[in-house]
């Protein structure tokens, strides 16, 4: 709600969270604002189907990092032209508009899910696209995950692990990174 008002004619001035916030220019107070938002937005994660299909909360997108105002209004302008929805962040990656840079950098923060929208119960989502996992490594993330549950299905094993996470503790970090120097994947801590 409070990203709706952050609006060109900065109405969230008109909120008062302090008593003494008259003291503070204009500028500063934004900028404040703003940097509130953003953090607020990207430890929370944003729902880009959800943001696409219910307009007030299309202006949280700005706050997504990597974005801003003028990317997010081309993001749900190129959204538009696919029925509103996105299925995958694999999906998003190939937007040409968006541009690889900035997709890289804003796709752990949007959760790409059905968002109990209508429409959108009969698609398959992966389940990796509701975490802070970045697409570049679900391979690395599906891997540990048969390990940690000591299965061969990328799915059961991300499924036993939504419902039981503490199973991943099971999974021996340094004997993965070795076996996977070993295997030449190089030092995987490091990423």
């Amino acid at each position: 709600v409070m990203a709706s008002l952050r609006d060109h004619f900065d109405t969230i001035l008109s909120v008062s969270f302090n008593d003494l916030q008259e003291w503070i220019i204009k500028e500063e107070k934004l900028a404040v604002i703003d940097q509130v938002m953003v953090t607020a937005m990207n430890q929370l994660g944003g729902e880009l189907n959800l943001m696409a299909n219910v307009q007030w909360r299309a202006h949280a997108l700005q706050f997504v990092a990597g974005l801003g105002r003028r990317k997010a209004q081309g993001l749900l302008h190129l959204m538009q032209k696919n029925s509103n929805r996105i299925e995958s962040r694999a999906d998003l990656m190939t937007y040409e508009q968006l541009g690889p840079i900035v997709a890289k950098n804003c796709i752990g923060f949007l959760i790409i899910n059905d968002s109990e929208l209508p429409g959108m119960a009969n698609i398959e989502f992966d389940p990796l696209d509701e975490t802070r996992i970045h697409v570049e490594h679900y391979s690395l993330a599906k891997e540990m995950a048969m390990l940690a549950v000591g299965t061969q299905h990328p799915d059961a094993a991300l499924a036993e692990l939504a419902e039981k996470p503490d199973h991943i503790e099971t999974l021996d970090l340094d004997w993965f990174n070795k076996s996977g120097m070993e295997q030449g994947r190089g030092n995987l801590m490091s990423r």
